[in-house]
């Protein structure tokens, strides 16, 4: 909890929680999922899930899982400020989906102020 304070969060965003292949997987998540919850919550941090088909129907145009495509996207709208591909594939693909999920909620949440910066 004490990144909470040392950046300053003052609302998270996060992809909602779906299907897991794994019983493990699926523990793992409803876990993690709780845990985010109940920070938010007892932080009294604003809580905005997205599902995966909103994020990448938004970031690219379709709701066709194609990892690459939200990978190239992330890079092209997000390297002016920083942003440079992971070296993994999956953590490529982590970091895009994410991206796509902050993406999302930043243009509904700051309609203005996306458009400013992001063209």
């Amino acid at each position: 909890m004490g990144l909470i304070e040392a950046y300053g969060v003052d609302e998270v965003y996060a992809e909602f929680p779906h299907g897991s292949k794994s019983n493990r997987a699926a523990v793992s998540l409803s876990m993690v999922t709780s845990v985010i919850t109940a920070i938010c919550y007892a932080k009294c941090i604003p809580l905005t899930y997205k599902s995966q088909f909103e994020a990448k129907s938004h970031f690219i145009g379709s709701q066709i899982d194609m990892k690459d495509m939200v990978v190239i996207t992330a890079l092209q709208k997000y390297q002016k400020f920083g942003y440079k591909k992971p070296k993994t594939k999956k953590e490529s693909e982590a970091t895009a989906d994410a991206l796509a999920i902050f993406d999302l909620c930043f243009k509904e949440r700051f309609p203005n102020q996306y458009l400013q910066i992001m063209g």
